[in-house]
């Protein structure tokens, strides 16, 4: 099958056309019934003096791709050309070349400018086709065409579609068509009036079969140009297609001699040009630079003549006994063309710089438009992922950055901002719960010291009074008035003192022993001032509260549009929970999707395995069932996508409109504070409050699900 692909649409072509006579040499030459294969007699057994003589004769087989005898212009065309005009405006180059003898109808089947309309040649047929195509096209895109006409004889070249009297020109190596003139047409009329001033131009002979020989090659090139105007495939093709005719090769003295021998050598010069040229082609390199240097054909053929374009070659011939050899000629050269190896084309495709600029304008806009979406109801940007080890970096970075062995370090993205934040926090976090540790360590051991130094002062208070109990029997009666003196100053002492051994929570960590009446006075004082504060600020939310219901009241517009901001923040809480829902139901289809692939794997797996070798076996229902169940889910996570799409749209829309009337209520409700002489209470923290009720889990939610969702799409 690779190998009929392959033949199909192979791009070089040959054909035979055999001019017809009144008494052809039928034992010359012989055509096959499928007119794919011709056979030609061998010159050998055709010579008067050969002495070996054969029963049979002995015939040379040329295989081609179609041989035209007696078949009319038409025919010709449908066969050889009818693809070329679609190819042509795809961006793909196309050779027309037609070769051959003196006399066989080279121009008759090419150029056609001197034959009636119904015997028109292949040029005219053409034309008429591309503008056909042309106006088919028309809605969808701009198609130019330019023509150039140009003889070659030799090392000279002539410019026939030049206005000036001196038409020679010189062929330019890297630009062929700098100094051709190249016209463009509008229709069909006007390209074949130029052909005709070209072919009026054109060198001839007279004195041959036909009136008129020509003595040069002949090509006529027309550019295309194809601007397409769909803006989703906003594409440039352009390309050309080159119809040479070639002068007639020939032996001197042949033909009615109406050719010179310079001419006939010029001619045959061409032709082994050509054949080297293909020789080169086939694989042998050394002569390619020379053939195409000296050659000026070859030049104005330029990239179109390789294996990698469209070629089509009509020899023509004669069945004569006297044109045999030259008939060999022709058709040995046509089949060395023939067994090139095909290639696939080149087409000549650009995009169009327009619609490539207008492309790219669309991205950054969707992405502009994503980024505002985030920073609008997320406020962050777009998650972007952190590889493990990029985030292990950035923590020894800032842990090298605090002892001082880093003195900076870089950050690409927010993302990784965030991150540095984050591991700062961590750090912090785990300092202060080490403090903390210390600090209850230090409250443990300061308590434990406590109740040693307690034990050991009651023991000592107990031996003490005993041995003052001892001493005052024996000392009573001579000290009394001595103790009753120092026991009044001792309980005077112990009053001024305060109580002493109350338990303070200080402002710093620990509690600590000391007067307890000052610390508890200011202690009380400051609760009571935080309370009073707290009811102060109470009190001011519920007088703006009552202020404005009664300038809602009072002003009926704003009421109104206070109450479409209920009904909008109604509205955005059932789009979150729909957002929020399909979301949800988009991470369970694509893990059924990816369950389904897994056991579609496994299903094939275990019958490749256990098929036998060189043997078709039918799928299995199962297969099917799981390909038509991942077909289903992909539908459904594409019916989701745009979905979510779509809540975004409408949560963004809300969020705008919300601002929006939040604002005229905040300046309108300003206003009326300002008229009322109320100004003081007005506060942007109160108006928040009344106007933005947050749900703070909501929005985490809805944030995470997003951000899970942006993954998923950046892995898809």
């Amino acid at each position: 099958n690779h190998d009929n692909t392959i033949t199909d649409e192979k791009n070089i072509r040959i054909f035979i056309r055999i001019l017809p006579l009144e008494r052809p040499c039928e034992s010359c030459v012989r055509i096959d019934t499928d007119r794919k294969k011709i056979f030609v007699r061998c010159l050998q057994e055709l010579q008067p003096n050969r002495i070996a003589t054969t029963n049979e004769p002995s015939y040379w087989c040329f295989k081609t791709d179609g041989i035209f005898f007696d078949t009319s212009q038409e025919e010709v065309y449908r066969v050889t050309c009818g693809d070329l005009v679609s190819k042509i405006l795809e961006g793909i180059s196309c050779v027309l070349m037609g070769q051959g003898q003196t006399g066989s109808g080279k121009s008759f089947t090419l150029s056609g400018l001197r034959n009636n309309w119904e015997h028109r040649g292949l040029v005219s047929r053409i034309l008429s086709d591309m503008f056909s195509e042309r106006s088919n096209r028309k809605k969808v895109s701009t198609i130019q065409y330019h023509v150039s006409f140009v003889e070659l004889h030799g090392k000279e070249t002539r410019d026939l579609l030049s206005p000036r009297m001196e038409n020679r020109i010189r062929i330019n190596d890297r630009d062929p068509f700098k100094d051709v003139t190249v016209v463009r047409v509008e229709n069909e009329e006007q390209a074949l009036r130029k052909l005709f001033e070209g072919e009026s131009k054109r060198s001839t002979v007279l004195g041959s079969t036909y009136p008129a020989s020509h003595l040069a090659s002949a090509v006529i090139t027309i550019h295309a140009t194809n601007i397409s105007l769909v803006t989703s495939h906003g594409v440039v093709t352009k390309a050309k297609i080159h119809i040479v005719e070639m002068a007639g090769i020939g032996t001197v003295g042949r033909n009615g001699g109406c050719k010179t021998a310079s001419d006939i050598g010029t001619a045959n010069l061409t032709k082994v040009q050509l054949e080297q040229y293909f020789t080169y082609l086939r694989g042998v390199k050394p002569v390619a630079y020379d053939a195409t240097r000296s050659s000026n054909l070859l030049k104005i053929l330029g990239n179109a003549f390789s294996v990698s374009s469209v070629i089509r070659f009509i020899s023509h011939i004669q069945i004569t006994k006297e044109d045999l050899d030259i008939t060999l000629s022709t058709l040995r050269f046509t089949g060395n063309i023939a067994k090139l190896k095909p290639m696939k084309v080149n087409e000549d495709v650009k995009y169009r710089q327009d619609s490539l600029v207008q492309r790219l304008q669309s991205e950054v806009d969707a992405l502009k438009r994503e980024l505002m979406i985030n920073k609008l109801f997320l406020n962050q940007e777009a998650s972007i992922n952190i590889s493990k080890a990029r985030l292990e970096q950035i923590n020894r970075s800032v842990v090298s950055f605090l002892s001082g062995t880093m003195s900076d370090f870089t950050l690409y993205n927010v993302s990784q901002a965030r991150q540095l934040l984050k591991s700062i926090k961590d750090l912090y976090n785990r300092f202060t719960a080490k403090e903390i540790e210390i600090d209850q360590l230090k409250i443990l051991y300061e308590s434990m010291s406590k109740s040693i130094v307690d034990a050991s002062t009651s023991t000592r208070v107990e031996k003490g009074s005993a041995l003052f109990v001892d001493s005052q029997s024996r000392t009573r009666k001579k000290n009394d008035s001595l103790g009753d003196l120092l026991e009044v100053k001792e309980i005077a002492n112990e009053t001024e003192k305060g109580k002493v051994g109350s338990v303070v929570k200080t402002v710093s960590v620990g509690m600590t022993l000391g007067p307890y009446h000052k610390d508890e006075e200011e202690y009380w004082k400051g609760s009571n001032e935080l309370a009073s504060s707290e009811h102060v600020q109470q009190n001011n939310t519920h007088n703006v509260m009552m202020l404005f219901e009664r300038f809602l009241k009072e002003a009926r517009e704003y009421a109104k549009i206070k109450e479409k901001l209920d009904k909008s923040e109604k509205t955005l809480a059932t789009v979150q929970q729909r957002y929020s829902n399909s979301i949800d139901m988009y991470f369970q289809v694509k893990s059924a999707l990816e369950n389904a692939r897994d056991k579609l794997s496994k299903c094939q797996q275990i019958r490749q395995a256990m098929r036998p070798k060189n043997e078709n076996e039918a799928v299995p229902e199962m297969e099917i069932v799981l390909a038509r169940d991942i077909a289903c889910h992909q539908k459904v996570l594409v019916n989701l996508e745009e979905e979510v799409t779509q809540a975004q749209n409408e949560i963004r829309d809300l969020f705008m409109e919300q601002i929006d009337m939040r604002s005229r209520l905040k300046s309108g409700f300003r206003e009326y504070c300002k008229q009322m002489d109320v100004l003081p209470l007005y506060s942007d923290k109160l108006m928040k409050l009344l106007l933005e009720p947050v749900e703070k889990k909501s929005l985490e939610g809805i944030k995470r699900k997003f951000n899970q969702f942006q993954r998923a799409m950046m892995r898809k």
